[in-house]
């Protein structure tokens, strides 16, 4: 990987984490010019999509790395994000249920799962969703707090 394409995805991504998703995609866009199969590119890319609400193409840089890597949980769940933004929530039930199944820890997945049961109607299940994203929140959040309390031993 050329260093050309690693400042790039680095430009991409400061500018995606100020909000600044268009001149994200630029950057992504640039990157995927030197290397046209860069994953990293082309997943911070689909997101950098879905944040501008460009689902449709957000959607198809998420097929293109599930089809070289269809065991990924976290492109499924941003796959299901993309299907809940268009209401499609059968759809994205199916995705977050596929994250899930390879990786139960996959947090956003239990809350866009429950939010897209809730939209259909199916309270119940949703509820057991959220409990579980609300279980895996404070583990994460104890993890956290152990993690910096060693660091400061």
């Amino acid at each position: 990987m050329s260093e050309k394409y690693r400042d790039l995805i680095q430009q991409g991504n400061a500018a995606y984490l100020q909000f600044q998703s268009a001149e994200a995609v630029e950057n992504y866009n640039k990157a995927l010019r030197i290397n046209p199969k860069g994953p990293d590119a082309i997943y911070n890319k689909g997101l950098a999509l879905l944040a501008l609400g460009k689902f449709n193409e957000s959607n198809e840089c998420f097929n293109l790395l599930l089809e070289r890597n269809p065991k990924d949980p976290e492109t499924w769940n941003n796959k299901g994000i993309v299907f809940h933004s268009l209401e499609k929530y059968s759809a994205a039930i199916k995705c977050f249920e596929k994250a899930l199944t390879l990786n139960p820890d996959v947090i956003d997945s239990w809350y866009y799962k429950g939010a897209s049961l809730r939209a259909t109607g199916k309270k119940e299940e949703s509820d057991k969703c959220f409990a579980q994203y609300q279980a895996l929140i404070k583990v994460t959040s104890r993890k956290l707090k152990t993690d910096r309390s060693q660091k400061l031993m």
